[in-house]
């Protein structure tokens, strides 16, 4: 991925499962900036609950760190944690203007309308991506 950002000269965010140390695991989302540099890191803060064996291979993250992509200040979310309105508050409060927000979800319900209602809620602009395509039985709800 940070081979990828030097190649284009493009920022880039990529969820990757890190390990810190020995057996502790992250679903961690790292910005790369176009030098290829880590301007930040995201650990997922909620592991997913609906289908998901998240929770027996990660780690909790704890903070909702704030980092500068280019000219903005940036947050992200993974995933299941748009569905709390907390995760998004606290990136905004910690000084976030662009929430990324990476998925690799099937369409769930009125998912637009819910990003829309947390950039609304917290006057911040919303880059939410989602997965596209097919995997095994599932089919994803991005679009190209």
């Amino acid at each position: 991925m940070r081979a990828k950002a030097r190649e284009h000269g493009i920022h880039l965010v990529a969820t990757l499962y890190e390990e810190a140390s020995a057996g502790i695991y992250y679903y961690t989302a790292f910005a790369i900036d176009p030098a290829g540099e880590i301007a930040g890191r995201y650990r997922k803060v909620m592991p997913g609950l609906y289908l998901s064996l998240e929770r027996m291979y990660f780690r909790f993250g704890s903070y909702f760190n704030v980092f500068r992509l280019g000219e903005w200040k940036v947050g992200i979310v993974i995933c299941y944690g748009t569905f709390f309105p907390e995760h998004a508050r606290c990136s905004a409060v910690n000084g976030a203007e662009l929430l990324i927000m990476p998925f690799a979800a099937p369409k769930i319900g009125p998912w637009r309308e819910m990003m829309v209602t947390r950039a609304w809620e917290n006057a911040v602009y919303f880059a939410p991506c989602n997965k596209v395509g097919h995997e095994g039985t599932g089919t994803s709800a991005g679009s190209a």
